[in-house]
């Protein structure tokens, strides 16, 4: 299921952002997909969808749980980070004002607002997304979101033996 989600979290950014213009990769991407570089070699911005949490100065918890409700229906809670990475940061490093790099992330952090409130998954259905937050630093952005699902454990029963028959009276006996 965490899958699915990454899959519809990515999605609504290609739809966002288009694909042309940012690179959007997954933990499954291996950097080579998704073409590092425009037609003229210009490098793109990158958003990073992944399941961990960045190591950075203040500690944030993202918690994937599974909390059981009646029967075998389980709440499911997956927190997401997606992590912005500015063209002119991933050229050079070290260039850049630290200003202009911070009103390119706010104003993808307004859009990532919106595009990620909902989300579709296999399913069919919207899931909403809550908890949403955004944090600068130099090299980017880090936008964290949490999303819910109710999932249904189907266990398989096991086949049992079935019915016994048998052609013998026990009045005979």
């Amino acid at each position: 299921m965490v899958s699915e989600i990454i899959t519809g979290v990515q999605t609504a950014l290609i739809s966002e952002f288009g694909e042309g213009d940012y690179e959007v990769l997954t933990e499954r991407s291996d950097g080579r997909s998704g073409g590092r570089f425009g037609s003229a070699g210009e490098v793109k911005p990158l958003l990073f969808v992944t399941s961990r949490i960045p190591q950075s100065g203040s500690v944030r918890e993202r918690r994937f749980s599974n909390v059981p409700l009646l029967g075998n229906r389980y709440l499911r809670t997956v927190g997401l980070c997606v992590e912005y990475v500015p063209a002119n940061v991933r050229r050079q490093p070290a260039s850049g004002a630290l200003g202009d790099i911070q009103l390119e992330c706010a104003d993808v952090l307004e859009r990532l607002f919106t595009c990620l409130e909902y989300i579709f998954v296999s399913v069919g259905e919207p899931l909403r997304g809550y908890s949403m937050q955004g944090e600068y630093s130099d090299k980017g952005l880090s936008f964290f979101v949490s999303y819910d699902i109710f999932v249904e454990r189907v266990e398989d029963v096991p086949e049992t033996m079935g019915h016994l028959h048998h052609n013998r009276n026990f009045a005979e006996i």
